[in-house]
């Protein structure tokens, strides 16, 4: 197996790319927040799941532009939405089989979690939800423990960023969300998928 992802450059990765535009994280998270605050007033499940989903890939389309070119704009947020019916099918098989594997004794779950952790970010790279499970699947083959590892980390620096009385976590988000996608990066561009 070759040395295709490396936790260490991955956390770099995205506490510089945090450090250094934590401005932009700053506000977009603010209004992300506040959005997500909005909705949550309305009290309808359905619509709250649909925000979040649509978030979570905003964040992946801006997180990928960091790994890409180093930087990211506001518009890489909404330029991922064109894909979010894929995106929203997937997330739900991505959750339903995560969900059952918890219940088959939480070691599949946490397996499947780990397997098809990508498949957002080939989504918003114009990938349909089946076959973005399937790339995911094949580019983390072989590195299971390594992003168990990597995810614990990446837990660590969320608790701490909590810890930080949640002002930390202006910083702890952005550097998760980079650190994913430099990781994601790294696995896929060193297999042919």
């Amino acid at each position: 197996m070759t040395e295709t992802f490396s936790i260490r450059k991955a956390v770099k990765f995205g506490w510089d790319s945090a450090k250094q535009n934590l401005g932009f994280f700053v506000v977009l998270l603010f209004v992300v927040w506040t959005l997500s605050l909005i909705i949550y007033f309305f009290d309808n499940k359905f619509i709250d799941l649909v925000v979040d989903f649509a978030i979570i890939l905003g964040l992946i389309g801006v997180s990928l532009s960091f790994a890409d070119r180093g930087r990211s704009e506001f518009e890489h947020f909404f330029r991922t939405q064109k894909v979010f019916p894929q995106f929203f099918i997937a997330a739900i098989l991505y959750h339903l089989l995560v969900s059952v594997g918890l219940i088959l004794l939480i070691v599949p779950g946490i397996i499947w979690a780990l397997q098809y952790k990508f498949y957002g970010y080939f989504i918003a790279e114009g990938v349909g939800p089946i076959e973005a499970m399937k790339k995911s699947y094949k580019i983390t083959k072989g590195h299971l423990w390594e992003l168990f590892w990597f995810n614990v980390i990446l837990i660590g620096i969320l608790i701490l960023g909590i810890m930080a009385f949640l002002v930390g976590l202006f910083v702890a988000i952005p550097i998760i969300m980079n650190a994913t996608a430099h990781a994601y990066r790294q696995l896929s561009d060193n297999i042919k998928i």
